[in-house]
């Protein structure tokens, strides 16, 4: 990582010195000629080796230009000397100011992505990772609304694998880089996709270890419209490391990237389908009542669990189209949440991995951001959640679901208080943990992949790897507590361990 993070610089600062040197007499045309060379040659290394990078796109088309400026060019007449037109020297201007330009973007991309890896898991089991597609035949598509096109979800499974031989040889399962994604918006393709793609822990087709007949089954649901199945790697893999099943759902055109079976990408196309069903945009006098309401909501730290309720009704009543966002987003995701449940009585006695293997009488639920309030639906409206989680969610639009009968945890920053209502409602049992200094996005792998951010402000002033060990064990403890049943110290009460944490807990 580190001799390939080096490569990554040295081309961008080779390239960049290339530029500068162009119009300019500071060197020899011959050491000139042999600096592209170097150069060029250092990025065709870095391709055909370690592969194309989404970051160094802009990069590649400058080292394109110097390529070509390295052909030698036949002429047949004599050469004699010429004055440089005036038009000459503003297309030359153009060209180098133009390839300087693409290729500070470049850089900017890999200070804003850098290259990173993935902590290893603390668990005792080796990891395996497949990926199932599944169609749902009792609904159609809402984002195309095609006849006869059914919902369609691709499940990237982690779980708990056999080590040593059985899995020597097997290729290790990868992620998408934030970058790449955000290429798939521009050049739609699984090509452009594959670009940068990080090693996970996990071994793609590895047998399912058998220290265990069965594992537990969590199904976990990205955020929206960003969100990707691989956005809490490595909480997933530490989940699966302890002896979990863990299914992240890939919502079909709610995701940063989806691939439909035909090859389609069915990315965030479909938010021009939820916009025209939202509606018309609030008006200004409407936008500035609703900012009113949500400052009173979000800074309503004391306020009775009546008085939380009465205002945020009032909030919902105000914002037609927030309620419709709730049923189209938030009422999807749980749908498809409820779909992959009801598919593991198929995938226990057909699926060529995990058959026999998934304990379906224990199923936990959980999710960030969008992802996290469709758990709570879930868990709300479906018993065979066994348990949920949710990270950092929106709670306000919830109000109408009935109260709790699940253990459910709320993880969030320190700025939302108004997600007490869910938990002081709860008929089970029933946990918010509020950590301070974080922010929305390191409930999620950003802090690795976005690391740059906290330095803008932009992630929260906790560090990253106390972040990571703190989701870890309040999540792991959740779960085995509640689907294991076994009693975990870090849920009796606030931790010495983690002053950071405001801890609150009812129990029925």
């Amino acid at each position: 990582m580190i001799i390939w993070n080096a490569v990554d610089w040295m081309i961008l600062v080779g390239l960049l010195v290339c530029v500068v040197v162009w119009p300019t007499q500071l060197i020899t045309d011959r050491q000139n000629r042999w600096l592209r060379i170097v150069v060029v040659g250092l990025c065709a290394f870095q391709l055909g080796v370690d592969g194309p990078r989404a970051q160094l796109l802009p990069a590649y088309l400058v080292a394109a230009v110097f390529l070509v400026r390295l052909i030698p060019r036949r002429s047949t007449l004599p050469a004699t000397p010429s004055k440089e037109g005036i038009g000459k020297k503003i297309v030359r201007f153009s060209v180098i100011v133009g390839t300087g330009f693409v290729l500070l973007v470049s850089i900017l991309l890999c200070l804003i992505f850098p290259r990173f890896e993935y902590p290893a898991p603390t668990g005792k089991y080796a990891l395996g990772m497949d990926e199932i597609r599944l169609i749902d035949s009792s609904r159609l598509e809402f984002y195309t609304a095609a006849p006869n096109d059914h919902r369609e979800v691709t499940v990237r499974v982690t779980y708990p694998a056999e080590a040593g031989s059985e899995s020597e040889g097997l290729p290790r399962g990868t992620a998408h880089s934030d970058a790449a994604e955000m290429l798939t918006l521009l050049l739609p393709n699984s090509i452009t996709l594959s670009w940068g793609a990080i090693p996970t822990h996990a071994k793609v087709h590895a047998r399912v270890a058998t220290a265990q007949a069965k594992y537990p089954v969590l199904i976990f649901s990205h955020g929206f419209p960003t969100g990707t199945p691989e956005q809490n790697t490595v909480l997933v893999e530490e989940l699966a490391s302890h002896g979990y099943i863990v299914m992240a759902i890939n919502h079909s055109w709610q995701s940063f990237y989806y691939q439909l079976a035909d090859g389609t990408m069915a990315n965030l196309r479909g938010l021009t389908k939820l916009e025209r069903e939202l509606g018309p945009p609030q008006t200004d006098a409407q936008k500035s009542e609703q900012n009113t309401l949500w400052k009173q909501v979000l800074d309503q730290k004391n306020a009775t669990v009546a008085a939380q309720t009465d205002l945020m009704r009032r909030v919902i009543a105000a914002d037609s189209r927030a309620q419709k966002f709730n049923a189209l987003t938030h009422s999807l995701v749980s749908d498809d949440q409820r779909f992959v449940m009801g598919s593991l009585n198929t995938l226990q006695t057909s699926d060529p991995l995990l058959a026999g293997h998934l304990d379906i009488e224990r199923i936990g639920v959980f999710g960030h951001s969008a992802g996290g309030t469709a758990s709570q639906i879930t868990c709300a409206l479906d018993r065979r959640c066994r348990a949920g989680i949710n990270l950092d969610g929106f709670q306000p639009l919830l109000l109408d679901l009935p109260p709790l009968a699940t253990p459910f945890m709320l993880m969030n920053n320190s700025q939302n208080y108004h997600r007490l209502v869910p938990h002081e409602q709860s008929k089970a049992a029933s946990y918010v943990v509020r950590v301070k200094g974080a922010s929305h996005l390191d409930f999620m792998d950003a802090m690795l992949s976005m690391s740059i951010l906290k330095r803008w402000g932009l992630l929260g002033s906790i560090e990253t790897q106390r972040m990571y060990q703190l989701t870890n064990e309040y999540v792991l403890a959740f779960f085995d507590q509640h689907l294991l049943e076994q009693q975990q110290p870090l849920l009796e009460g606030p931790s010495d361990r983690y002053p950071e944490v405001t801890f609150l807990s009812r129990r029925p």
